[in-house]
């Protein structure tokens, strides 16, 4: 059972506690047996024009590492307060989470007006 579900269900009172803690850890268990991912892939598919982008697969640990890079040189030659405010450490954890999990898609929106696709996925 999936996390999300075992939530709803103690939201809805359908079990306990106890039991809720005892099917996220099971879940855990299969969680971790399951493949990793290792990259991020980014995918871009231009509807009007048809052209498509697709970035290579990037590993995660090189994409953390731009991005707090990235965050430090814009906090420092920026005057957007929101940036600043972007903890680098809480960067790190999200993708250090996502290495831990079987991959997935973070990102999946189609621009119905001109068909444009957006994908952005572990793999």
């Amino acid at each position: 059972m999936k996390i999300l579900e075992i939530l709803d269900n103690l939201e809805k009172n359908n079990i306990t506690v106890d039991e809720a803690v005892d099917e996220i850890l099971q879940s855990e268990e299969e969680i971790t047996k399951e493949k990793k991912a290792k990259f991020l892939k980014i995918k871009v598919i231009d509807g009007e024009e048809g052209k498509r982008i697709n970035i290579p697969p990037l590993p995660l640990g090189l994409v953390s590492g731009l991005t707090s890079f990235g965050i430090l040189l814009g906090t420092k030659f920026s005057e957007d307060e929101d940036l600043k405010k972007i903890n680098r450490k809480d960067l790190k954890r999200i993708f250090d989470e996502l290495k831990k999990h079987p991959p997935f898609k973070l990102v999946d929106v189609i621009d119905e007006s001109d068909g444009t696709v957006v994908e952005i996925y572990t793999k």
